[in-house]
């Protein structure tokens, strides 16, 4: 869905708008080779809108490979390297055997890519368009010489980009809203601006995922309503055998299309949930019982189904996640509900089901992209069981008098893996996702986390956690830097996902890092809390860990500690094993 907001409102808005006290802004450089001066406002706008302070600058017009140089410390950087202005040049070898100043242009080509995505490569998200000939040959049967070009710069971009780099298929902007209503010819032609104002709400819906993943706010929850939403009818009223979810009916093939979508995002790790008014036997019957149902009762996580308002059931599935209400996204067909949605908790993003039905499909892959993820990674298949194996826990909890008594029932087992290659999607993804035990709230990319796996100024600690119930998953991440030469290291980047708060795991895997660090020498140990909107909880932490305060402000706070004076708290309840290491051996064996 494009910006539905006119330009001038996005001028006026971007005019009006003020960072939040102590909020950094986050920066975008924007490189072309031609004009796009309306994507500035575009950008800001839109990322503005979901909560990302951001501020655009462009680069000098058409210098994008010497530009590049200059963007290192950029947050983002989009690349808008167009192949119309080469029109000219490319239409000219379209007559007569021309083939190797084709291959000649083409290589070079392909040498400046790599020259500018290498340069970029520390830069923790690069926006790159793909290559486009629609606008040159959209009357043509055959694509040409600029439509052989794309292609094969296309193909090397694909095969060569790297962990922080997100290609922009320009090529579906324009399928979406046409090449008519893309291209600016009288801008061209008088200014060198070659896209319309269409073309830059389009593209944000593709850029806006990618960015809000790497500042760490992709969407983590779809909240969901069942009648007519998930199936055709009301249970309720019509009975489980005359709901409409068969792929043999025209409505129910829609909904079972939305089911199998759904189910898909489930597979990547967004947690799927009920909020529905209906009668909760009814309801479990239809994922219970229903041939036809594509979701079953494994792939909902949290579900409240009764007749309570369901604003407060939605604050309700937030807790009982243990997530923010800015990560969920709601989905109903009742205009009451969605609009209540928005009013009363503008965090949730909402979305009505369709009134034209055959439209529903195309607004779940919409929702679909808020849910977008820079990095991958093994626990994003088993979220769903893992959020069982938590209700599990939760349910037997009741059993004890006190926690202590329930924590040592569980068996709890960390296992601790040092500068392990393979976890590089992982450790990504946690800094980009985590907010509330997140001392620092550094967003990385695979590619960042991959060169510090290189370099001997990094140790990476990353915590997987374990008890009777089942496997957590890789939960937590520990990135020291380590001076070997004044025998200092520093915590750039401590912090736990909120799955296994409130266990003391936090003590247990400080304790193995500190034990680390005494046992190569480091004397000094030095460590920081940089205030944001979510990590109130961990404020005093390190002053719970021993550290000695150095600098305090409203918004931050530096701290020290003496490796020899740390005092370990032991946690009876937790064993501790240690994984496979892929630089030197740690002196405790390679584990599995």
């Amino acid at each position: 869905m494009m910006l539905n907001v006119k330009y001038s409102e996005m001028i006026e808005a971007n005019r009006r708008w003020q960072a939040a006290e102590g909020q950094r802004p986050y920066s975008v450089s924007i490189l072309s080779n031609v004009v796009m001066n309306p994507f500035k406002d575009v950008i800001e706008y839109a990322l503005r809108q979901s909560g990302i302070p951001a501020v655009a600058a462009f680069g000098e017009y058409d210098n994008i490979v010497q530009d590049s140089g200059r963007m290192a410390n950029a947050d983002a950087v989009v690349v808008f390297w167009e192949m119309f202005p080469f029109y000219e040049k490319l239409m000219s070898l379209e007559d007569g055997n021309n083939s190797e100043e084709i291959t000649v242009f083409v290589e070079d080509f392909k040498k400046n890519i790599d020259m500018v995505l290498g340069i970029l490569k520390a830069v923790p998200l690069v926006l790159m368009n793909s290559f486009s000939a629609l606008c040159m040959n959209e009357q043509s049967i055959r694509g040409g010489v600029p439509g052989q070009v794309c292609r094969e710069l296309n193909e090397h971009l694909r095969a060569n980009v790297s962990g922080n780099v997100v290609v922009i298929d320009i090529d579906k902007i324009m399928a979406t809203v046409s090449v008519r209503k893309c291209i600016d010819w009288r801008g061209w032609y008088t200014s060198r601006l070659l896209y319309t104002l269409d073309f830059y709400k389009q593209y944000m819906t593709f850029v806006l995922p990618a960015v809000c993943s790497a500042a760490g706010m992709a969407k983590k929850a779809l909240v969901l309503d069942c009648d007519n939403t998930l199936w055709g009818g009301t249970v309720g009223e019509d009975g489980l055998d005359a709901l409409q979810i068969s792929k043999e009916s025209f409505s129910g093939a829609i909904f079972h299309d939305v089911q199998r979508m759904l189910l898909a995002l489930s597979k990547k790790g967004v947690l799927l949930t009920i909020c529905s008014k209906n009668e909760s036997m009814d309801v479990e019957a239809v994922f219970r019982d229903h041939p036809d149902m594509v979701l079953r009762p494994d792939n909902i996580v949290a579900k409240k189904v009764d007749w309570a308002n369901k604003i407060d059931n939605i604050r309700l599935i937030a807790q009982e996640l243990n997530i923010s209400l800015d990560s969920m996204v709601f989905v109903d067909d009742s205009e009451f509900e969605v609009n209540l949605v928005r009013q009363l908790l503008p965090e949730v993003v909402a979305f009505q089901v369709p009134s034209v039905l055959y439209d529903y499909p195309g607004m779940i892959r919409e929702v679909s992209r808020l849910f977008f993820n820079l990095s991958v990674s093994k626990e994003d298949a088993s979220r769903a069981l893992m959020y069982a194996n938590q209700a599990k826990r939760v349910g037997d909890q009741g059993r004890f008098s006190d926690m202590t008594a329930h924590l040592h029932s569980l068996d709890l087992k960390i296992k601790v893996f040092r500068n392990a290659l393979n976890l590089a999607p992982r450790m990504a993804q946690l800094t980009q996702k985590t907010n509330q035990f997140n001392l620092t709230t550094r967003r990385y990319t695979q590619q960042d986390i991959s060169r510090f796996l290189d370099s001997p100024g990094y140790e990476l600690f990353a915590v997987q956690v374990m008890d009777k119930y089942g496997d957590y998953g890789v939960t937590g991440l520990m990135i020291l830097k380590v001076d070997g030469s004044t025998k200092q290291a520093e915590v750039d980047t401590f912090l736990l996902s909120c799955r296994v708060l409130g266990r003391s795991v936090e003590q247990v895997f400080f304790n193995v890092a500190m034990d680390y660090l005494n046992r190569q020498g480091i004397t000094s140990l030095s460590a920081s809390y940089r205030q944001t909107l979510k990590n109130k909880q961990v404020e005093g932490l390190y002053e719970r860990l021993g550290f000695s305060v150095t600098e305090s402000g409203p918004k931050a706070k530096s701290y020290v500690i003496k490796v020899s004076d740390y005092k370990p708290q032991i946690v009876s309840y937790i064993g501790v094993e240690y994984g496979r290491t892929d630089k030197e051996d740690d002196g405790h064996g390679t584990g599995d």
